[in-house]
């Protein structure tokens, strides 16, 4: 994939047709993947904040059965730091280097594919995927948004609820083709109770920072329940 960039921790993930960055210290990776487990792939455009929260659950044995193997960014983010950080492969794959958006979403397939992805996660992804790559990871992509959906769908979910005076909070959905309009998975109120606004951000990223991993961990184990069953079935 001549398009991507990848960030790795060491020589086993660097590529002839990539570009190793190497700016940072790393750690060599800690997840390990094992045949009970299922590979999670972290979408990220942002600080990776998120990102880090599960990250941080893998190493503290939160995590279940999920192991983060690839972190994708569509652009160059402070995520890709935190995937150093953790040994965590990151490749940026930008929209800007492909003819339109079905080859991009194409060239992220296949990346996912080679890594074994099972499972996906956005954690403050800003780009909407489209009907090829749904189909690719049917209810296999999970989103979590800072607002209780169907309320303050979009950007600044959360000022906009506090300058509305509603307790928002968070939620965790499957991702559709719509922004923020898929199936609900799970949902945690976070109350204003007299919070700046600054202090209320805070608290709503908490939440969603407990919540992500829990909620990753439990989709995990099921995915495998399936995965075994399947293979007791044949």
């Amino acid at each position: 994939m001549t398009a991507g960039k990848r960030a790795v921790a060491d020589d086993h993930f660097a590529d002839s047709d990539t570009e190793t960055q190497r700016d940072h210290p790393t750690r060599s990776s800690q997840f390990a993947l094992a045949t009970q487990n299922i590979a999670l792939a972290v979408f990220a455009s942002g600080k990776g904040t998120n990102f880090r929260a599960i990250c941080q659950a893998a190493v503290l044995e939160q995590l279940g059965v999920a192991r983060p193997v690839i972190l994708i960014c569509d652009r160059d983010c402070e995520a890709m730091t935190v995937a150093q950080e953790f040994g965590v492969p990151a490749v940026l794959i930008r929209p800007r280097d492909f003819p339109n958006a079905q080859a991009w979403e194409e060239a992220v397939i296949g990346e996912l594919q080679t890594h074994g992805v099972e499972l996906i996660a956005l954690a403050g992804f800003m780009r909407l995927l489209g009907a090829r790559f749904l189909e690719a990871f049917s209810h296999r992509v999970l989103n979590i948004h800072p607002s209780l959906l169907p309320h303050y769908p979009g950007l600044n979910a959360i000022t906009r609820a506090y300058c509305d005076g509603a307790d928002s909070g968070v939620t965790i959905h499957w991702v559709d083709a719509g922004m923020d309009t898929g199936e609900v998975i799970a949902q945690q109120t976070v109350p204003i109770n007299g919070a700046s606004l600054r202090d209320y951000e805070a608290e709503i990223h908490r939440a969603e920072h407990a919540m992500y991993p829990r909620v990753v961990a439990q989709i995990a184990a099921k995915l495998l329940d399936e995965r075994n069953a399947t293979k007791l079935s044949t």
